[in-house]
Parts: structure tokens; C-alpha cells; sequence
């Protein structure tokens, strides 16, 4: 995934599932995860991911960010957070 961007437009993001351990793991999630941002603003599509969004392991998701400034994506409920970009 490009971790920069310099102006308002749709960048794909992939989100990977990990086990407690922090391994790749393709387990679908019971619940469904929403992406939220801990630092910055974007719009995701979609912004609710369920069990089938996830081909091994792996969602793919579009992200606009709102501006040029860091974006940090949190994962709820579990809290998990990307690193910035």
C-alpha cells in the first residue's frame, strides 16, 4: 500500500486479519468491523466490513482522504490501529 499521498483522491487500502498473536490468519470475524480514523479524516467505502468482504484473510477497501494530513485508521471494536500515512 502507498503510504503517501499528496492530494484528495481515492487510495485502495488492504486490511489484513491477524490472530492474537499477530500472524496472518484467515479466519472470519464474527462481528462486523467499522474503520474509523484516530488521526485525520477519511471516507472509507466500505466503512463496515463483514465476514465476506475477506478473501484469504485480506479486504480491500477504498479510503479519501480529507486533505493532506496523516491518517491513522482504527479498527472497532478492537481498537487496532494502522500505521500513520
Amino acid at each position: 500500500m502507498e503510504r503517501t499521498f499528496s492530494s484528495r483522491t481515492w487510495k485502495t487500502v488492504r486490511i489484513r486479519l491477524l490472530d492474537s498473536e499477530g500472524n496472518d490468519t484467515t479466519a472470519a470475524p464474527a462481528k462486523p468491523l467499522y474503520l474509523r480514523t484516530s488521526y485525520g479524516e477519511a471516507e472509507f467505502r466500505p466503512e463496515v466490513l463483514k465476514a465476506s468482504d475477506f478473501v484469504n484473510g485480506v479486504a480491500t477497501v477504498q479510503m479519501l482522504p480529507f486533505g493532506e494530513k496523516t491518517i491513522v485508521v482504527k479498527v472497532v471494536p478492537f481498537g487496532t490501529m494502522s500505521e500513520a500515512m
